[in-house]
Parts: C-alpha cells; sequence; structure tokens
C-alpha cells in the first residue's frame, strides 16, 4: 500500500473515488464500522489535496457532520490541532474537514 503522502494528484483522486465507493458499499451492506473506517481514509486522502497554508491559525472552521465551531490552534502535516469551541480539549482533524465559517468546502 503506497501511502497517501507518496501519491500523486491523479492518484490521490483514484484512491478517494474508490474509498467513496467502498463506504458506499459498507453503508448499503450495514456495515457502519466498516464504512466509517472508509470514510475516516478518504477524508485523510483528501487532506492530502488541500494546502496546509489555507488553514488559518486562531480561526474558526465548520467541521463536517459537526455543529460546534473548531478553533485552529496549529497545523502539523495534513492535521489541525484545535479544539470545538464548546470544549477546550486539544483534538486534530485531518484538513479536509474543515471549512472556514461562512466559506465554499475546501476539498
Amino acid at each position: 500500500m503506497t501511502l497517501f503522502s507518496q501519491m500523486s494528484k491523479k492518484q490521490l483522486q483514484q484512491e478517494i473515488e474508490r474509498l467513496i465507493e467502498a463506504e458506499d458499499t459498507a453503508r448499503r451492506q450495514g456495515l457502519l464500522s466498516q464504512a466509517s473506517i472508509y470514510r475516516q481514509q478518504k477524508n485523510m486522502a483528501r487532506s492530502y489535496l488541500v494546502d496546509p497554508d489555507s488553514i488559518e491559525q486562531g480561526a474558526e472552521y465548520e467541521a463536517e457532520d459537526e455543529t460546534s465551531p473548531f478553533i485552529v490552534s496549529y497545523i502539523n502535516g495534513v492535521m489541525a490541532w484545535g479544539s470545538w469551541k464548546s470544549d477546550k480539549q486539544l483534538i486534530a482533524l485531518p484538513i479536509s474537514v474543515l471549512k472556514k465559517k461562512n466559506s465554499p468546502h475546501h476539498g
């Protein structure tokens, strides 16, 4: 298995399509935990197509499937470290799931 970080943009796009199909198939078969794994892998792969410099430290972002805003503290690779506005515990999210409040989605 080639690491996402070693894939070309085209390879990443092909892998994302494969993971979308796998997630859909798993969901249709009722394999929700497997679908969740594919979704996480897809989000990681998508993160390699997002420019980390486009994520602003200290800015509030919406995150997929979440209601509380996410405040970015810093970026490490394709992961945004920060906290939910409602909870100050430091966590990491793939940068592909972040959307600047009131802007189109990054990825």
